[in-house]
């Protein structure tokens, strides 16, 4: 950069100073100039301008979301003098974890032992560490950290997502890291990249996003009047028609039923007993004075089903018959002793013997006395 350039700049920083400027927003020290195309052409190619923002790993269409690479940001403006111009930072005491430079993201011990002191950087603070991109709600405030190589002026340009071209210059310091805080103001892509001496920083590249404001609710007294059928009155809302039917009016609607002393009385609305509906639903049954009586699905008895499982037995008034299968006849029990035959009468033993007859109470048998005459038995 030559003298003559250093030297309108610090005039442009003085005849500026004090005004607030876009994005970085930083109020003190600085001067700023809306470039146009062919003066920013003039600086830098688009075609290098395109392949630095490839180099800086974000996406090839602006994000309208947070998406998964959002910035640390606050919704707080930071006080007046953070934004004076860059801020030194120690980052020996406080170093980040992770830290982006060509494509990788490095621990910062590596990252300590590969740059080289002309290199000018430019990052953005993201949760992981500090990055060439990250996406920012409109209206969030997050840090850029920038190291400086030299002690010389920083031109630091900012081109806007309407394509237009904001430069702020800012006073040299001493080299070092230090941080400025960029101010999401206008939805859209914002790429930014800095000069210094001879040197060219790499491009930061940061997606605002608008957040849609939640709906407001409407109190209940919108949604009241709202409604046509409904008024609003003393805290309350009032509907014409919306009003819960009476018992009386419920009853009443139906063509079936009528109101008397308080009571509803339908014909033929009933209510069913379940019993009965699911008996008449069997085409098999009926019901009948409070009872279901069903032709062939009786239970079955299952002394009955075992009987008739086997085919040498059947089933009769509540009894098996089996064929072959009965159990033995049980042995009889004993008798009582049959009483002796009466002893024959005299007559029927006199009788019996055809050479005797009985006559007068005796026995007189003929033939057994010596003489032939007869003789009596002495059977009485």
């Amino acid at each position: 950069m030559n003298s003559s350039k250093i030297a309108a700049l610090m005039l442009m920083n003085l005849l500026l100073m004090g005004t607030s400027l876009g994005g970085y927003d930083i109020t003190a020290e600085v001067g700023a100039e809306n470039l146009t195309q062919s003066q920013f052409e003039s600086i830098s190619s688009p075609s290098a301008w395109l392949s630095a923002e490839v180099q800086t790993g974000a996406p090839t269409t602006t994000l309208s979301d947070a998406g998964t690479e959002q910035a640390v940001y606050t919704d707080q403006a930071p006080s007046a003098d953070q934004l004076t111009g860059p801020q030194p930072t120690d980052l020996a005491e406080f170093s980040p974890d992770y830290i982006y430079y060509q494509g990788s993201y490095l621990g910062w011990d590596t990252f300590s032992t590969l740059i080289q002191d002309s290199f000018a950087g430019l990052w953005i603070e993201r949760a992981m560490g500090w990055s060439w991109y990250a996406s920012l709600p409109l209206g969030g405030w997050a840090r850029e950290l920038i190291y400086v190589p030299t002690y010389d002026p920083i031109d630091l340009y900012e081109i806007y997502p309407g394509g237009y071209v904001k430069l702020y210059s800012l006073m040299p310091v001493a080299p070092g890291y230090y941080y400025l805080w960029f101010y999401a103001d206008i939805p859209g892509r914002h790429k930014s990249v800095f000069y210094i001496g001879d040197q060219q920083s790499n491009m930061l590249v940061v997606d605002v996003y608008q957040v849609s404001p939640p709906q407001p609710q409407p109190t209940p007294k919108e949604r009241c009047e709202s409604n046509p059928q409904c008024s609003w009155s003393n805290g309350h809302c009032y509907c014409r028609g919306l009003r819960p039917p009476t018992p009386k009016e419920k009853c009443e609607s139906n063509p079936e039923c009528d109101w008397f002393n308080g009571h509803c009385y339908c014909r033929g609305l009933i209510p069913e007993d379940p019993e009965k509906t699911q008996c008449e639903s069997n085409p098999q049954c009926s019901w009948s004075n409070g009872h279901c009586y069903c032709r062939g699905l009786n239970p079955e008895d299952p002394e009955k089903t075992q009987c008739e499982s086997n085919p040498q037995c059947s089933w009769s008034n509540g009894h098996c018959y089996c064929r072959g299968l009965n159990p033995p006849e049980p042995e009889p029990m004993p008798g009582p002793e049959p009483m002796p035959e009466p002893s024959p009468s005299p007559q029927e033993q006199c009788e019996d013997n055809p050479s005797c007859h009985w006559s007068g109470g005796r026995c007189l048998c003929t033939g057994l006395g010596s003489e032939g005459g007869s003789e009596s038995l002495g059977l009485q």
